[in-house]
């Protein structure tokens, strides 16, 4: 009698050991599945540090806070970072970094298209949808560079992407672009360069330019003005646009009567996640991971690994313009520094929004 009750008591205990194992195990398992699982990116938590401004603290920041305010955060394709790429401001460089951060994180598909179309190319709207659904929507999460200009999806019935871009000074700008078509095999064919035309420097084409239009023995305004208004008339490849930044961020696929300063600074406003500038590139970086959704540190640790593959756009045996030419030229360029001086100021106060500091 008394044996039997030890086996019935042996078997409840049993059951019940048995019971307890499999609730432990399952507890387990699922502890060991979140641990495997990948965390999302932790995004940084808005914390004032007095009346200047803002830094950067530990856990959540929603995205609006991200943003600087005239951004419209709705209705936005944050799969699709569009690069626009303005000419000669660093982007090689920051498309090595981009290239080299998205290989070894696959934090994005990287689409690069160059050339891009020609505006005769896209001239309607059913030209420019078709383009867009073959070559941007497909491959998502998936950067998207080239020099496009700013592009609207919106008209085509799409989100709008995050654009992204980076600016620098309109004379430094306008030196390199020189120098480097003087060195870029493709422009010395289609320009049909001869060695004395690769050897001019920016001084001599500027001052050629000057006496070939009538504008020479004036004051610096009076000669920026005329060359302003006579044909150009000037060596190969030297010709520059005083209005570079309001065709760029207006956009290159559209009538030139809608190209306008007033709809680039608001594209920039509405549109541009970011935009960085060549003169702070290592900031430029640093915020271009914090905006970007789907990045953590991964652009910085690129940039700071660059091999010298990234320089491969500079050119050789630049030399600088005098200080009397520089003056003429920022003169000429008065409406692109103008709007160089507002990017910079929306630069200066995404820094502070995000927490960083000059270097």
């Amino acid at each position: 009698m008394i044996s039997q009750r030890i086996i019935i008591c042996l078997t409840v205990v049993s059951v019940v050991a048995m019971s307890i194992a499999l609730v432990i195990n399952s507890h387990w398992t699922r502890s060991i599945s979140k641990v495997n699982r990948p965390a999302p990116a932790k995004r940084a938590k808005l914390v004032h540090v007095g009346h200047n401004g803002f830094a950067i603290g530990h856990d959540t920041l929603p995205r609006r806070m991200i943003y600087l305010k005239e951004f419209e955060v709705k209705n936005r394709n944050e799969n699709l970072i569009f690069y626009s790429r303005s000419p000669k401001c660093g982007s090689t460089t920051m498309i090595a970094v981009m290239r080299a951060a998205c290989k070894y994180s696959g934090k994005y598909n990287v689409t690069y298209i160059e050339p891009v179309p020609r505006k005769k190319d896209l001239k309607t709207l059913s030209k420019k949808k078709k383009y867009v659904s073959t070559h941007f929507i497909q491959e998502s999460p998936k950067i998207v560079i080239g020099h496009f200009a700013f592009f609207d999806f919106i008209e085509l019935g799409y989100k709008q992407p995050l654009f992204i871009d980076i600016v620098r000074d309109p004379v430094e700008r306008w030196i390199s672009k020189y120098y480097y078509f003087l060195s870029s095999p493709p422009y010395i064919k289609l320009w049909k360069l001869t060695e004395r035309d690769r050897t001019q420097t920016f001084e001599e084409c500027f001052q050629i330019w000057k006496k070939k239009t009538g504008c020479v023995g004036k004051n610096t305004k009076q000669t920026a003005a005329c060359l302003k208004k006579q044909p150009y008339n000037g060596c190969k490849g030297f010709k520059e646009y005083h209005s570079f930044y309001a065709s760029w961020f207006s956009g290159k696929y559209i009538q030139p009567s809608q190209i306008s300063y007033e709809k680039a600074k608001a594209n920039i406003e509405r549109f541009y996640a970011f935009v960085g500038l060549t003169e702070h590139f290592n900031e430029t970086v640093r915020a271009m991971e914090k905006v970007l959704p789907r990045f953590t540190d991964e652009l910085s640790r690129a940039y700071n690994n660059r091999t010298m593959e990234h320089v491969r756009n500079k050119s050789p045996n630049k030399k600088r313009p005098s200080n009397e030419t520089i003056a003429v030229m920022k003169e000429y360029q008065a409406n692109d520094y103008d709007f160089y001086r507002f990017i910079s100021q929306r630069f200066y106060s995404h820094l502070k929004r995000l927490g960083i500091q000059i270097t």
